[in-house]
């Protein structure tokens, strides 16, 4: 069968066949438009860019908010920046992470709120808070509901007390010293009038306020109403001497012991406002919102309480910050450390009864707790911090010799010590011992049943080697680590860290803490130690114990440990060691220095754990952690950029992770707060959203295609 002869298109075939491509390619590439920006919108996907992931959440802090099994809901006070402004952006950093918790966290709900321009989202929020965390705030406000009728009562009393008064005839009285009795006890009634006017003026102010304080208002009325109760009394007082005083009227007399009567069943009216007042619990948790909550302040919040976590807690000065060279008129760029408060945050309010850290101690004065105006116990700084943390901190002597003062603390029981974080504490003062205290025994039955402690010792002090060998760690007790001493400075420095390590070859500092949990997070913060003794993995580690070392020895200068503790700890700073390998038992030198290098380091402390939970951390000086040390200034910043900051951060950090890491809140640990902020993708503006959105994915695209399409059907087009 012959081939069938093709008749050549005509030009009403190939508008056909050519504009219906056009048109279902139009068609396509809107509806797949649609379906990208429909999926972009529903499903965010973020992605860091920043060096070092800086803007992204920890894979510990990622676990433990996808397991929350309760809402918890973070509300940030940040103004945008402005256009035109060059201060520094606080806003996007907190936008980024707020948006990482709402993004991994399934029952977390996330909030911006510009407090100065959102005004009408910023009031329900305090009045959010006021309603649901205000403690007592109910009975507050009933009795500031109820406080109107009261008021009105009362005044009426005064105002009608007053017209009865003054139809008296006290022109009458003739006696000067009756009419200026007469005289007070009319002030008397107006005084109370007054003061009721002023009670209402300074209660609807408090209420007023963008957040409300009941608890003024109440001590506005506790004010008030004492104040009424008192001139109700000195009133009756006085008209009770006029019932008998026979030079007045008939009518005064008659009048005066109605009016006693009148003023007493008042003055009860008075006295039941009080007696209401009185009966108020502390407002303690709203006074707390009212000073807290500010603007750049960020709000975590769960159904059983809340936490406030202000804008010095989550951005900190650099730690490079300290070399810069910047004009003391700059004010260094601050960095963001809100992911470990937020995460602490959240876990303090979701995580069940506060855990309890007792500092053990062999007696002697307590260590963390202030028992006297004035006084700063060694450890004062971290125990408040501690608190601040959600522990429940605690004191215990294990020598008894607490319970027999006249005014013992309190100590947690023999179950709750079962349970609780120890740091025990061989402090620089206690007594040098040749038998082994009724501590080292404590210890080692803690260490056994599964219990967690950090053990702070001191040179010459007893190593407790039967428990922390359990554990296998062994503390060298009669070595103490040195440096050589140091050449003297060609510009003498008022830093009091250099001074120290100048004048004392028992000081070292480092910022190298090791590879731990504990540890690295730190690297790069300053560290301060003194006086302390080597800590090393012991010769025989039982087993399914893990021993790591922590705070290696810096190898320069050179430094060593020396068994001359004792002369070396007492004697003339002046007096200068040097290293010596061989003993010298003639002189009293029975052992010869051990020397740090890098094929056998020197550690200042060690981390140990078992596989039943049981966790240990040995520090070979507890100078470290003093109050003195950890809340030292860095005097620099202070004069060059008027910043109180600490020159020694990582003593803190050290203990707090330790403290953490012995609690099983592996999840808390922190990154470092002082890390430098990086650069990051520039938020993208409403404008410019709707730019790509609308004009480029949802009508520019399209219309191209449309656009080359008639194109190509133009140039086919016969």
């Amino acid at each position: 069968m012959p081939d069938r002869e093709l008749t050549p298109e005509s030009q009403q075939d190939r508008w056909w066949k050519y504009g219906a491509n056009v048109a279902l390619s139009t068609i396509v590439v809107i509806a797949l438009a649609i379906l990208l920006t429909w999926m972009a919108q529903s499903h965010a996907l973020r992605v860091d860019t920043t060096l070092g992931q800086t803007q992204s959440l920890r894979p510990q802090s990622v676990n433990f908010i996808q397991d929350l099994k309760q809402p918890v809901r973070i509300v940030a006070l940040y103004p945008k920046l402005k256009s035109d402004s060059h201060e520094q952006d606080f806003y996007q950093p907190v936008a980024d992470l707020l948006n990482e918790y709402a993004t991994k966290g399934k029952n977390i709900t996330t909030e911006l709120l510009d407090p100065d321009t959102q005004k009408d989202e910023f009031n329900k929020l305090v009045a959010d808070v006021t309603n649901k965390y205000g403690g007592e705030v109910k009975g507050y406000k009933e009795i500031l509901g109820a406080l109107p009728d009261e008021n009105k009562q009362v005044d009426q009393f005064f105002v009608d007390e007053a017209q009865k008064f003054r139809a008296l005839p006290l022109d009458q009285v003739q006696d000067q010293q009756t009419q200026q009795d007469l005289y007070s006890a009319y002030l008397t009634l107006v005084m109370a009038h007054h003061q009721l006017g002023d009670l209402k003026t300074a209660v609807d102010s408090e209420l007023d306020q963008q957040v409300p304080s009941y608890k003024d208002g109440v001590d506005d009325a506790k004010t008030t109403y004492t104040s009424i109760s008192q001139l109700l009394q000195q009133y009756s007082q006085v008209l009770n001497a006029f019932s008998a005083n026979k030079a007045l009227t008939k009518q005064i007399r008659d009048f005066a012991p109605l009016a006693v009567t009148r003023a007493d069943g008042m003055r009860k009216v008075a006295d039941g406002v009080l007696a209401k007042i009185a009966g108020l619990g502390a407002l303690k948790e709203l006074d707390e919102f009212r000073t807290q909550l500010k603007s750049k302040s960020i709000m975590v919040m769960t159904d059983s309480g809340y936490k406030i976590l202000s804008f010095d807690q989550v951005w900190k000065v650099p730690e490079s910050s300290r070399f810069a060279t910047a004009s003391p008129d700059i004010q260094p760029k601050l960095s963001f450390a809100g992911e470990q408060q937020i995460t602490a945050a959240i876990g303090s309010l979701t995580g069940g009864p506060k855990p309890m850290l007792v500092f053990v101690r062999p007696g002697g004065p307590p260590l963390a707790t202030v028992t006297q105006p004035g006084q700063t116990p060694m450890f004062a700084v971290l125990g408040q911090r501690l608190k601040d943390d959600n522990f429940d901190v605690q004191e215990k002597d294990s020598s008894g010799q607490s319970a027999m003062q006249e005014t013992p603390i309190p100590e947690p029981t023999d179950e709750q010590m079962k349970s609780a974080v120890w740091i025990v504490v061989r402090p620089p003062w206690e007594q040098a011992s040749e038998q082994p205290l009724p501590l080292d025994q404590m210890l080692a039955d803690h260490l056994k049943s599964g219990g967690s402690a950090m053990v702070l010792l001191f040179p010459l002090k007893d190593p407790m080697d039967s428990a922390l060998g359990s554990m296998g760690i062994r503390a060298r007790a009669d070595f103490v680590i040195l440096h050589e001493a140091l050449p003297p400075p060609e510009r003498r420095s008022n830093d009091l860290v250099e001074a120290a390590l100048q004048s004392n070859q028992f000081v070292f500092k480092l910022n190298h803490y090791g590879d731990h949990p504990i540890a690295t997070p730190l690297d790069g913060l300053d560290f301060l130690q003194a006086g302390s003794m080597p800590v090393m993995a012991a010769p025989t580690i039982p087993d399914g114990v893990k021993v790591t070392p922590l705070l290696p020895i810096p190898t320069s200068p050179h430094f060593w440990a020396s068994g001359e503790t004792e002369s070396i700890l007492n004697a003339d700073r002046a007096k200068i060691v040097t290293f010596r390998a061989t003993p010298d038992p003639e002189n009293g030198r029975l052992y010869g220095d051990i020397d740090n290098t890098a094929a056998n380091p020197i550690y200042g402390a060690a981390a140990s754990e078992k596989a039943d939970g049981s966790r240990l951390v040995v520090v070979g000086s507890s100078l470290f952690a003093s109050s003195d040390l950890v809340d030292l200034p860095d005097n620099e910043m202070l004069e060059k950029h008027g910043l109180t900051v600490a020159r020694l951060p990582g003593n803190g950090e050290f203990f707090i992770n330790s403290v953490l890491w012995l609690a099983h809140q592996d999840s808390m640990l922190a990154i470092s707060p002082h890390a430098l902020q990086v650069a990051r993708i520039k938020e993208m503006s409403p404008a410019a959203l709707g730019f790509w959105r609308i004009g480029v994915f949802t009508v520019g695209l399209p219309l191209a295609v449309l656009f080359a399409g008639l194109l190509v059907y133009s140039n086919r087009r016969d």
